[in-house]
């Protein structure tokens, strides 16, 4: 789907990798974490798909299609 989606949308001419959407997305649909370094600095980290259970995966993955519908982005589900 990801690969999809990197395929077929080009935001302002620009392509970016399944990984990159993928970074986008946690961030947009899972929210961050915020890690204090220890030289005090915050480093902010989109959530991981990871600590998923199957239900909240599989609202992860209908907000990410539905983003990709919105866009017209065809996802081939084989």
């Amino acid at each position: 789907m990801l690969n999809e989606i990197a395929d077929q949308l080009k935001p302002h001419d620009s392509s970016f990798s399944s990984e990159t959407w993928h970074a986008y997305f946690k961030q947009r649909f899972l929210g961050q974490d915020d890690i204090r370094l220890p030289n005090g600095k915050i480093l902010s980290q989109p959530k991981s798909t990871v600590d998923l259970d199957s239900s909240e995966m599989t609202d992860y993955i209908t907000k990410i299609e539905e983003f990709a519908s919105r866009y017209n982005v065809i996802i081939n589900h084989e």
